[in-house]
């Protein structure tokens, strides 16, 4: 856009809507007065993953083993694991030596699926007679 289109609305030109696709799962903290931290994770299973943390992040700051925390998964298309709230625990914090993170800090959390509760159990209906009345 140059500075002779400025004014000039801009219409969208594409035959179809684009959306970013993401390819790493990447895991959202939410802390009380802080921005929200999106980060990277190197490893996840059923209960836990690995984040990955800029040496200098500020999040550091924030966080020590054993903490608590909201957290929120977010998966690429294709996932086997659930997207979505989950409940936290800091369970390390380690400096990874080798790779292309080397030099950043791999924040582990064991997790917990967040949701509306135990769900109850369906209702019990009883077998219904056949035949005639």
């Amino acid at each position: 856009m140059t500075s002779r289109d400025a004014g000039k609305p801009v219409y969208e030109r594409r035959l179809r809507p684009r959306a970013p696709v993401l390819s790493e799962h990447m895991m959202e903290f939410v802390l009380p007065g802080t921005p929200i931290y999106e980060l990277k994770l190197r490893d996840v299973s059923e209960t836990g993953a690995g984040a990955i943390v800029n040496p200098r992040s500020k999040l550091l700051g924030m966080v020590q083993v054993g903490q608590e925390l909201r957290v929120r998964l977010i998966t690429p298309r294709g996932s086997r694991f659930r997207p979505g709230p989950y409940r936290g625990r800091v369970i390390q914090i380690t400096e990874i030596a080798e790779g292309a993170y080397r030099g950043h800090l791999l924040l582990g959390l064991s997790l917990n699926p967040e949701g509306p509760g135990p769900k109850s159990p369906a209702p019990v209906t009883s077998p219904t007679k056949a035949g005639p009345a």
